[in-house]
């Protein structure tokens, strides 16, 4: 597990991995949704890992405070929010990938409020 927490802080205090990320969820907010959905999904679910793995370390570490600054900066709990809420997403099969990018949705989420009182704000 030590080198998925890594990866994660490395993935969430380098400088343009998380705003890539994002700007491949920040279709699913506007009218539009013009990225695919298996390329959303996959995108919303290497958020949920970096998240999770981060809200687990929850420390008073430098990297660590820094990786949940950065997440918060973002809006990564704004977004996983809004396409956790999106009423399109509320009818769909069990195991399609558009109930399958609302579940990782669910777990950014969960991984944001283990590490974030702004993220509990949101939820409230």
């Amino acid at each position: 597990l030590t080198a998925y927490r890594e990866a994660a802080l490395a993935l969430s205090n380098s400088g343009g991995c998380l705003p890539a990320l994002m700007s491949l969820l920040r279709d699913e907010m506007g009218s539009q949704m013009t990225r695919p959905l298996e390329l959303r999904k996959c995108t919303m679910e290497t958020l949920a890992a970096i998240t999770l793995a981060v809200g687990r370390m929850n420390g008073e570490e430098a990297p660590v405070k820094s990786a949940i600054q950065n997440l918060e900066g973002v809006g990564a709990a704004q977004v996983a929010f809004a396409v956790f809420s999106s009423t399109s997403s509320l009818i769909t099969s069990h195991d399609s990938p558009q109930a399958q990018l609302r579940e990782a949705a669910g777990l950014v989420l969960a991984g944001m409020t283990s590490c974030s009182p702004d993220t509990l704000a949101i939820l409230k």
